[in-house]
């Protein structure tokens, strides 16, 4: 599909879910079966809030101490994996390899592709960076992320069905959260390579935050979307 086409069909679709429930356009038919009117009036109504400041990328960016963990993690793991990695695949061989002269080579081959392979992640880790972008409007929350192909979601209101903080073991020490933004269809079947079909997650994460922010946030979605008081769950 054309960009064009692209643009214009997600322009369609989001007027279409952002207008839903506002209000029945006046139609030409004058009557109506009673199932229509049911289904009609069952319809969930779109939920507008009026935020009292901007909640996007910009306000809330990503943490220098979440970045600067995850550069150490992405130079840190592939020399733990490339060595697991020749450990379990060469294992016969590396009793061999070290009894001869050759040792030298082998351990300058592990280094440089260890070396490679940190400098490809950390790359990867800038460009996600660079297209990592939320922005809370008045009717949906829209999210952007990804490396090589990008991935943009646009939540409305009223299909959130909870929000969390989470913290990972490092996280937790270091300060810092992520919000976890779980929607009703949050539970998708996502087909594989493999032709499997898997369950896949269709909330927003927002990261790289600290337990502050990420709270703040969770504040104003519990009290203003979902009408509860946060203090009342642990957060």
């Amino acid at each position: 599909m054309e960009q064009v086409a692209a643009e214009g069909l997600k322009k369609f679709l989001l007027d279409k879910v952002s207008n839903a429930g506002k209000g029945s356009v006046n139609k030409a038919v004058a009557s109506k079966t009673a199932d229509t009117q049911q289904a009609e009036s069952a319809r969930p109504a779109a939920v507008s809030i009026d935020l009292k400041e901007e909640i996007s990328q910009t306000t809330y960016p990503l943490s220098g101490t979440w970045l600067a963990m995850k550069i150490v993690s992405r130079i840190v793991s592939p020399f733990v994996y490339w060595a697991f990695f020749g450990f379990v695949i060469f294992s016969k061989a590396l009793n061999d390899i070290a009894s001869r002269k050759d040792l030298p080579l082998f351990v300058l081959i592990y280094v440089g592709v260890s070396i490679v392979s940190a400098i490809i992640h950390v790359i990867g880790l800038f460009i996600w960076k660079k297209n990592y972008a939320f922005n809370f409007t008045s009717d949906n929350i829209y999210y952007k992320e990804g490396v090589i192909s990008l991935s943009e979601k646009h939540m409305p209101y009223s299909s959130i069905q909870d929000v969390t903080v989470t913290q990972g073991v490092l996280e937790r020490f270091l300060g810092l959260g992520k919000v976890v933004i779980e929607n009703a269809a949050q539970q998708q079947m996502v087909v594989g390579r493999n032709g499997r079909q898997m369950v896949g997650f269709a909330g927003i994460i927002l990261q790289g935050m600290t337990i502050a922010e990420a709270n703040k946030i969770t504040e104003i979605l519990k009290t203003t979307v979902l009408g509860k008081d946060s203090s009342r769950h642990g957060l």
